[in-house]
């Protein structure tokens, strides 16, 4: 009822109507609206949707893996296979806490040593890394000098003190991703250098519109 009869074209007043029907929550099912409203503008148009965007900025792009949690050797092997293929940065998953966090360590440093130097290796530890301190000793310890791996929300995501933390002690580039529960979340991450870059899902934001 809220959406029939609406211009699609006119997303910024159907969001603000989502806005009014439920304030938090329905991430996913915004998205899906969202996504359709854009199909339907796409189609209507003859544009692709980054020109309803505002236009291309970037045209070429990396292809990233993600990379299921197995032994050290098993993920080194993983990683060149994907090398192979064509695939340029590597998001090996991380046991923290639940193994240990030198166990991680061993994993990223056999995918470090797989893949060329040129290829960026985010560890992501899922907020399983314990406290700010304890991500410091590791990458301190392991990777001082290791510059095409970053870290993806090793803290909790209410802990933005520590997470800014870590990314003003250790030389990787640190990525919120979990962190960001709103807009007002992402503006002071960004506004506060509490990351390095950001980790934007359109199912978690809404839609191309709310990212």
């Amino acid at each position: 009822r809220t959406l029939i009869g609406k211009d699609p074209f006119q997303i910024g007043a159907i969001h603000a109507a989502l806005d009014h029907l439920f304030l938090q929550g329905n991430a996913g099912a915004r998205c899906a609206i969202d996504i359709a409203l854009y199909d339907i503008m796409g189609k209507a148009s003859g544009q692709p949707i980054y020109n309803l965007l505002g236009g291309a900025f970037q045209k070429s792009f990396g292809r990233l893996a993600t990379m299921p949690r197995a032994e050290p050797k098993t993920m080194a092997e993983h990683a060149r296979g994907l090398l192979d293929r064509g695939y340029t940065c590597f998001e090996p998953k991380m046991t923290g806490h639940l193994e240990s966090l030198d166990a991680d360590a061993d994993r990223l440093e056999a995918i470090i040593e797989a893949v060329p130097g040129k290829c960026l290796v985010i560890a992501d530890p899922n907020q399983t890394w314990g406290t700010a301190k304890d991500t410091i000793e590791l990458l301190l310890r392991r990777f001082a000098g290791v510059a095409n791996l970053a870290i993806e929300q090793p803290v909790m995501y209410h802990d933005l003190k520590g997470l800014a933390a870590i990314t003003q002690a250790v030389p990787q580039k640190v990525v919120a991703d979990e962190a960001i529960q709103n807009l007002a979340t992402m503006i002071e991450i960004a506004s506060h250098r509490v990351a390095d870059m950001v980790s934007l899902k359109l199912g978690k934001c809404g839609g191309f519109h709310k990212a």
